[in-house]
């Protein structure tokens, strides 16, 4: 007997958005996209045990091209029929699995480099992500250099300024044991290296963009400073 498909509302939700934001980078990628959701679909409806649980009952298959990964459990419902429930589908790059224009806005657009489009398994991807790290860290302190450069004359400010980077830095550590403790590393399996890593980069990144607005403030921008 075939396995059911039966998607959730959040999954269906997922891939819609990531089918809206593909379409709109390139007309036809959209349903490109859509093409390697139904065949992922259909090999773990062939044979659902053939993909890698990562918590529990729940698997994950990861879609050919795209830095995709389709979440399911299989159960059996009424009348004892096999069926393939599809919880989530979810992205590796937070560029595109954020869920608003503003938040893409912030993520920047570190996750469409060569290494993402190229990345075809878990391994490949978790060396993007590492990448992408080293990078958002290496202009963090580009800009860190740059605004106490900048305020070398007002050694008050200089205090500050170092001040609230240490203060930065362990709100940074906590925040990512938060999304992603040591503790649930096996719960997550291969992934977890890559999770971690994606939020630390974006972390990183939105604290550069809070130090290049120090950089740029000039004396008499009224509340413009942060």
């Amino acid at each position: 007997m075939s396995n059911a498909i039966l998607v959730r509302p959040e999954a269906e939700a997922d891939i819609s958005e990531a089918f809206r934001w593909y379409e709109d980078r390139s007309q036809g990628l959209g349903f490109e996209f859509r093409r390697a959701v139904d065949v992922c679909v259909l090999s773990l409806r062939r044979n659902p045990l053939a993909f890698p649980a990562v918590y529990g009952q729940i698997r994950r298959a990861l879609l050919r091209r795209f830095p995709y990964g389709i979440f399911y459990m299989k159960r059996l419902i009424r009348f004892s029929i096999p069926a393939i429930f599809l919880i989530s589908a979810q992205v590796h790059a937070p560029t595109i699995s954020t869920s608003s224009q503003e938040q893409r806005g912030q993520a920047g657009s570190a996750h469409e480099g060569p290494c993402w489009q190229e990345a075809r398994t878990q391994l490949a991807m978790n060396g993007c992500a590492a990448q992408d790290l080293r990078e958002a860290d290496a202009e963090l302190n580009r800009t860190y250099e740059q605004a106490l450069s900048k305020y070398k004359d007002q050694p008050d400010k200089l205090a500050r300024i170092r001040e609230a980077e240490r203060a930065w830095i362990v709100f940074r550590d906590a925040e990512a044991e938060a999304l992603f403790p040591e503790s649930l590393r096996s719960q997550f399996g291969s992934v977890f290296g890559m999770c971690r890593a994606i939020q630390l980069a974006r972390l990183t990144s939105e604290r550069t963009e809070q130090l290049k607005a120090l950089v740029r403030y000039k004396e008499g921008d009224v509340c413009s400073q942060p």
